[in-house]
């Protein structure tokens, strides 16, 4: 599974856009790379990142270490390191509630973190080798794609429990939410296709062919598009979210794995490691 490219060895997070898409699609692809502000020092293999609005922090997650750590946005530096679960990974903020999600791929669980406190305060046990994660905010809830399972897990953030279960496709790995829709999207590493599940009746209502081996998922709320960065194809996939269909395909080249959305510029970040 091409998740083990999260187990790459490296101690550093750097911030750096790589590839930039214009999200309508009416100009050709662009590419720039953004000028570093800094180097911030966390713990080994680096995997996700979530910002903590509410609190001005970013916290990481170190797969090899199993800790998340805090960076305050006013000194770019370390303000706390948080012990969770093995194979720390994907990390999603619930703001309703001041807390991180973070998915614990080795452990099978989901560590909750209070952000007034940095501590854990609960585990969920989900499915085998959680990786993506995303809060749901109109539900309060947060979707966990279990790669090993090959379902989705649904916690809720009032109970901490997992209050549904949804089957996928082959190897499930990225998820994204499409407010607008009510609607997760979730890539299927495995079978190289995307579910989408409404967050009313935790169910998938589609799946859409796309490039081989899909992970990052990243939604366009101005255009209400999702963008699907296939690895092993150096494509990203364009779905619209009206007619849950593939409407573009664009070539990035190499092995693009992160992909993230800028609303203000109205321009998507795709990371390629090839």
């Amino acid at each position: 599974m091409t998740g083990d490219a999260s187990c790459r060895r490296t101690t550093a997070l750097v911030f750096l856009a790589v590839l930039v898409l214009a999200s309508a699609l009416a100009v050709p692809l662009a590419y720039a790379q953004a000028p570093s502000i800094g180097r911030v020092g966390v713990g080994e293999t680096p995997s996700g990142a979530a910002y903590d609005s509410a609190k001005g922090e970013v916290f990481v997650t170190n797969y090899f270490d199993g800790t998340v750590s805090v960076i305050s946005d006013s000194s770019n530096s370390v303000s706390a390191t948080v012990a969770v679960g093995q194979g720390a990974y994907g990390v999603a903020y619930d703001q309703a509630k001041g807390e991180l999600f973070v998915s614990d791929v080795v452990d099978k669980t989901v560590s909750v973190i209070s952000d007034a406190t940095d501590k854990v305060v609960s585990s969920v046990h989900v499915g085998s080798a959680p990786y993506g994660v995303a809060y749901d905010a109109a539900k309060g809830e947060l979707y966990v794609a279990n790669a090993g399972s090959n379902t989705v897990s649904v916690i809720s953030d009032s109970s901490n429990s997992v209050v549904a279960n949804v089957s996928s496709k082959s190897a499930p790995y990225g998820v994204a939410y499409d407010a607008a829709k009510g609607e997760m999207f979730v890539t299927n590493n495995g079978s190289s296709s995307v579910s989408v599940i409404s967050d009313s009746t935790n169910a998938v209502v589609a799946t859409v062919d796309v490039g081989s081996l899909p992970e990052a998922v990243a939604y366009d709320s101005a255009m209400g598009e999702v963008f699907v960065a296939n690895n092993a194809s150096g494509t990203v996939s364009v779905i619209s979210d009206s007619t849950n269909a593939v409407v573009a395909t664009v070539s990035v080249g190499g092995q693009p794995e992160g992909i993230s959305y800028d609303a203000a510029q109205g321009n998507v970040y795709v990371a390629d490691t090839g």
